[in-house]
């Protein structure tokens, strides 16, 4: 009997743990994403802001390491802007996967991301932010 409640606990943690948006949605880039690239958005005084494209990885640790920057910690929607996107592109850079749209800016470090066509908002972690916040110091003007 203790093995039979041992495993249906195990069983009711591993399919909550599974089902979240988190855990579904990395799980989802990390199985199509080929390439990743991270955006950062300069302003301009004609258009108000622009995309400069700083850096872009291919392979599958740096893959893993943007995706755990992203925190099970849900945040608020900050109406701060961003500082930048990071696209994750599949089929050959064919399609989008995944586009995130982050900020580094102190008091509104987060990222956010559409899953199942919901807008959700998370905490980087401080990795996350000092990685991003480098590539914005470097690349903003």
């Amino acid at each position: 009997m203790k093995k039979i409640l041992l495993f249906l606990g195990i069983m009711v943690i591993l399919l909550i743990g599974c089902d979240s948006v988190d855990y579904a949605m990395k799980l989802y880039v990390k199985e199509n994403t080929d390439r990743i690239e991270i955006l950062i958005y300069q302003k301009t005084q004609e258009k108000g802001r622009q995309a400069l494209l700083v850096t872009s990885f291919s392979d599958s640790t740096n893959i893993k390491r943007l995706l755990d920057f992203i925190t099970r910690k849900k945040t608020p929607f900050y109406k701060c802007g961003y500082t930048g996107s990071i696209v994750y592109l599949g089929g050959a850079n064919s399609y989008v996967v995944q586009k995130m749209d982050f900020n580094t800016q102190l008091g509104c470090e987060h990222i956010v991301f559409t899953y199942k066509d919901e807008l959700h908002s998370r905490h980087l972690t401080d990795e996350g932010i000092a990685f991003l916040d480098s590539l914005y110091q470097k690349y903003k003007n």
